[in-house]
């Protein structure tokens, strides 16, 4: 870590009293910057909002995973339940043929829609800082690199602080 020291530009004076140069203040040093994001020796910031390291706790990178348990189940409905009664529907001719077409479509539509965002899911990562009021998420991506190195920085941070 750099420290400033302060040099008297001017001579010492003879009186008893003697002026003392200010001492500058720690100088923030650069750790990690990315995106919308830099952490330095005293700060984390993540899209214009601040937070003081000295306030953070504890930090922790989260996998967040979506739930898939409501897909699988429309997607089993449709197969064994919609989709049956539709073409048994199909046989009466009672029911007209715009409402089974319409039958037919939303069957397909909710079983192909719930299929595209099974295979289109993916994990969401975030960035947690446990403050002093509680934890709390401050950044997220589905990038698992950036949101792990994003923690690294300010556990860093923390630890050269004397925090862990």
């Amino acid at each position: 870590m750099i420290e400033h020291t302060a040099v008297p530009v001017f001579p010492a004076l003879p009186s008893p009293e003697r002026r003392v140069a200010p001492v500058a203040e720690r100088a923030e040093v650069p750790l990690f910057q990315a995106l919308e994001l830099r952490v330095t020796s005293e700060r984390l910031v993540v899209q214009g909002r601040a937070w003081m390291l000295g306030e953070v706790c504890r930090v922790e990178a989260v996998r967040r995973s979506p739930r898939m348990w409501p897909l699988l189940v429309a997607m089993i409905f449709c197969g064994t339940v919609a989709l049956p009664l539709v073409v048994m529907l199909g046989r009466w001719e009672w029911v007209a043929a715009s409402t089974l077409d319409a039958a037919r479509v939303l069957v397909a539509l909710t079983f192909f829609s719930s299929l595209a965002r099974l295979l289109l899911a993916e994990d969401t990562y975030s960035l947690v800082l446990t403050l002093p009021g509680g934890a709390r998420s401050v950044f997220s991506s589905r990038d698992s690199q950036l949101v792990t190195r994003l923690a690294a920085a300010v556990d860093e941070a923390l630890a050269n602080r004397g925090h862990h």
